[in-house]
């Protein structure tokens, strides 16, 4: 069952129809704590594609794990399972790694999520900090500062990643009120800039990217 709570918000009907299918047939295929085994075999043999996948994973409603498994986020505002028909799910240890809010909603613990992007976000500032000192920076010369949202990585990074969904607009097409909304999202401290690693669609938050590209 599904609850319109979900499939009824911008944020699920702005998806390729594609996306949206694949969700469905997701859904229908979890077990008891929304855990689907083989998503990627699932996508295939529906006639979706690798991009449909990455949709559904950068707006956060399934949530990957490195085992491959993944999770409805919203299984349990789409379904309640009476405790003397419910199963529980074998993938325990990549359900240890969630929390339930009370709103019913999946998330992962913090520390789960953010440790491979704090490690890859620390070689970054390293390579960084010895740029900068072959640059001489320290030494009486200023950093220059840097653009809290790069959003031209962004919109690289996601068309090599979805080539088969529509290519997000160049900044010099944006409308005034677009450009305006970027100012406003430099200053917001949500997002933080990952470049060239195949998993970039776990960590960032898509959301707020994403808001920007419409016109």
């Amino acid at each position: 069952m599904f609850s319109l709570k979900v499939i009824d918000t911008d944020a699920f009907l702005d998806m390729p129809i594609s996306s949206r299918l694949l969700y469905y047939e997701l859904s229908i295929r979890a077990d008891d704590d929304g855990f689907i085994s083989s998503p990627k075999k699932i996508t295939r043999m529906v006639g979706c594609s690798e991009d449909d996948l990455k949709m559904l994973i950068m707006k956060q409603f399934i949530i990957p794990f490195t085992s491959g498994v993944c999770v409805i986020r919203d299984w349990r505002i789409h379904n309640y399972i009476q405790k003397d028909r419910y199963h529980e799910t074998q993938y325990v240890d990549e359900k240890s790694q969630l929390i339930l809010e009370k709103n019913g909603m999946y998330t992962k613990r913090v520390h789960d999520v953010y440790k491979m992007d704090t490690e890859v976000r620390l070689e970054l500032g390293k390579d960084r900090l010895e740029i900068g000192e072959d640059r001489g920076v320290g030494e009486g010369t200023p950093p220059k500062a840097a653009d809290s949202f790069p959003y031209d990585d962004y919109r690289k990074a996601f068309i090599d990643c979805c080539p088969s969904l529509p290519k997000p607009n160049a900044i010099d097409k944006w409308t005034a009120n677009r450009k305006k909304a970027r100012c406003g999202l430099k200053n917001c401290g949500r997002i933080q800039l990952i470049c060239s690693v195949p998993w970039i669609f776990r960590f960032v938050h898509w959301n707020a990217v994403l808001a920007t590209w419409q016109t």
